[in-house]
């Protein structure tokens, strides 16, 4: 990326937004950043559960794959139509309970906890 980038017409949303909803505007308006998505730790731990608000999880969608797939669908669609896309992650939140396998100390743990990079888990043994 170039040092000299610069920039006045960015959109931030909080959650991905619909292609729609988005893409068109990203053309008309001429908007040169886009900024959407959370996937932070709260996604993480929330996005599982179809019983938290999705505003909560930071994502439309109930699941992981669900919504990194639609990530993966925005995302060159935005960039297509000319803005960079900047996704949010916020170090903020982390919902869950270790010795219950809540949230993310849940499935998702196991699931997005890799030791060969990170070593042990240090919940590895709460069950």
């Amino acid at each position: 990326m170039s040092s000299d980038f610069w920039f006045n017409r960015i959109i931030e949303y909080w959650s991905l937004p619909g292609a729609l909803e988005v893409v068109e505007h990203v053309r008309r308006a001429k908007v040169q950043v886009v900024q959407m998505g959370n996937f932070g730790p709260d996604f993480y731990s929330l996005a599982e559960d179809a019983g938290v608000a999705r505003s909560w999880a930071g994502m439309p969608l109930v699941g992981l794959a669900a919504n990194l797939e639609l990530a993966a669908d925005l995302i060159p669609k935005i960039q297509e139509a000319g803005a960079r896309v900047v996704g949010q992650l916020s170090m903020t939140m982390h919902f869950g309970d270790h010795e219950k396998g809540l949230g993310l100390f849940g499935s998702i743990w196991d699931r997005i906890w890799t030791s060969d990079l990170l070593g042990s888990a240090p919940c590895a043994d709460r069950r």
